[in-house]
């Protein structure tokens, strides 16, 4: 029996081709298996020499017993080498991406811009249609959170699932059945592969344009667009340039990183420190001071590849005697970020381009006077500025105006759209003085114009329900020629 033996491992050991130290444990567990078989054949009534040559038949020729350790010593075949590479490579990028989105997620959080991406109302409605008694707040938060932050952890997950497997086959982590692990390598390989898709269906297929100043061709050939003075801060707002119109001045501006920084609403002052009010900022929303959701946006937004926020805001005009624009950002809600950019101007241009002030108008009837005082064309709007002035008939004590109907018109009587500011109020005890103020679209020089006040409301100074109003009816009609 030992001679059989010893023929058989004789013959393994010279095929296996291992090292010394490798080679002995080898041979050390292949007796052990073969006296234990040898054991249970003799148990079954065979012979000793019997059941020897019986366990070594059983056991495997040597030669395959040698090709399997050499395949199990050389590791995974190359096929499915290649798959693993794919998976490390796969994972790496995933844990870049989901490290990324993560972050921003929890600084959109912490900082309140998640309102940018996430519309609170909705989860809001949700979480109420689920729990009832006023409590649903606090699951709408939830909800909230748990949107933001599953991009990022969905990617950090499959990122250590395509690395750990990818590792157990380069690596030999574990011992595995290669046929296995490549049908498991292949479904992850393809389930990467889907979400790679995914995610680059979300990449912005080109850079926002800056949002488009009206009259911008003629602004910049009147030397009209002013850029920040050097040394001026590049982040995390950055202002690009600030237009200079007799009738309204502009900033241009983009935020690079609006998921962390907000979409921020500026002010304007100027270098004597006046104060020009906001008209439009777009697309901020100037009377709520806060970003709009975007809902289907939150994949691009939290991602590496998300665009800089394009704004603009325009302001009221500059005074002539300004030397530099100041503008600020985070003096509200709008924005964590903070921000000031000064801004050099030079008005001489105006002198020479833009039309000045109109001559002193009146018109009065009915104990209510009109007065144009001011008529200002710019290169991209026209200005017109007129007050309203009413006796304490039209007026009584405690009463003021509050609603203007008025429209400007050509000389065919076409109407021509504008837009009208709050008016500027004052009561003195009895009669009212109002000045609202109208914009409207560039006009040339020497149009002929016809501004009508139709009526306008006046309301008691007493709460609702018992406050009383009434309406005065003009026209009021004053004919003017564009300066």
């Amino acid at each position: 029996m030992m001679d059989t033996y010893q023929m058989y491992l004789r013959t393994l050991q010279q095929g296996l081709k291992l090292d010394p130290e490798e080679t002995r444990t080898v041979m050390a567990e292949v007796r052990g298996n073969l006296e234990d078989l040898a054991a249970h054949l003799r148990a079954q009534g065979y012979a000793a020499d019997e059941a020897a040559a019986e366990a070594v038949r059983r056991f495997d020729d040597a030669r395959d017993l040698a090709r399997d350790i050499q395949r199990a010593r050389r590791g995974a075949p190359l096929p499915l080498q290649v798959l693993a590479l794919l998976l490390v490579s796969g994972g790496l990028t995933g844990v870049l991406l989901g490290g990324d989105a993560l972050l921003t997620a929890i600084i959109a959080l912490v900082r309140h811009t998640d309102t940018l991406m996430v519309d609170y109302g909705s989860a809001h409605t949700l979480a109420n249609t689920i729990m009832t008694g006023g409590t649903g707040w606090w699951l709408g938060n939830i909800l909230v959170a748990v949107n933001l932050l599953g991009p990022g952890v969905g990617l950090l997950s499959a990122a250590g699932l395509s690395l750990w497997l990818g590792m157990v086959v380069l690596c030999g982590m574990t011992r595995v059945r290669w046929r296995r692990a490549g049908m498991g390598a292949g479904l992850v390989v393809l389930a990467d592969l889907v979400l790679a898709f995914a995610l680059l269906g979300t990449v912005p297929h080109a850079v926002p344009r800056p949002v488009s100043i009206p009259g911008r061709a003629a602004l910049l050939a009147a030397g009209l667009r002013f850029q920040p003075a050097p040394g001026q801060p590049s982040g995390p707002i950055v202002v690009d340039s600030v237009f200079a119109d007799r009738t309204a001045t502009y900033a241009q501006f983009h935020v690079p990183d609006a998921a962390r920084d907000g979409e921020p609403a500026p002010s304007l002052i100027d270098d004597q420190g006046r104060s020009y009010d906001i008209a439009d900022c777009t697309p901020c929303n100037v009377s709520a001071q806060s970003g709009h959701p975007q809902p289907g946006r939150i994949i691009q937004q939290l991602m590496p590849w998300r665009t800089a926020w394009q704004g603009l805001a325009q302001f009221a005009p500059l005074r002539s005697d300004a030397r530099e624009a100041v503008v600020q950002f985070g003096g509200d809600n709008s924005s964590p970020a903070r921000e000031t950019v000064h801004v050099p101007v030079n008005l001489a241009p105006w002198r020479r381009l833009t039309g000045g002030a109109h001559p002193f108008i009146v018109v009065s009837a009915h104990g209510v006077r009109v007065n144009l005082t001011r008529v200002l064309r710019g290169l991209t709007s026209t200005m017109i500025d007129y007050t309203v002035d009413a006796t304490p008939a039209v007026v009584p004590r405690g009463w003021f105006i509050a609603t203007f109907n008025a429209d400007l018109a050509d000389a065919h009587g076409q109407p021509i759209e504008t837009v009208s500011s709050s008016p500027r109020l004052s009561v003195n005890h009895g009669g009212a003085h109002c000045g609202p103020e109208s914009a409207t679209a560039a006009l040339p020089r020497g149009t002929r114009l016809t501004l009508t006040v139709r009526s306008f409301v006046v309301y008691s100074q007493q709460s609702w329900p018992v406050q009383r109003h009434r309406a005065v009816v003009g026209p009021w009609r004053i004919q003017f020629v564009m300066p």
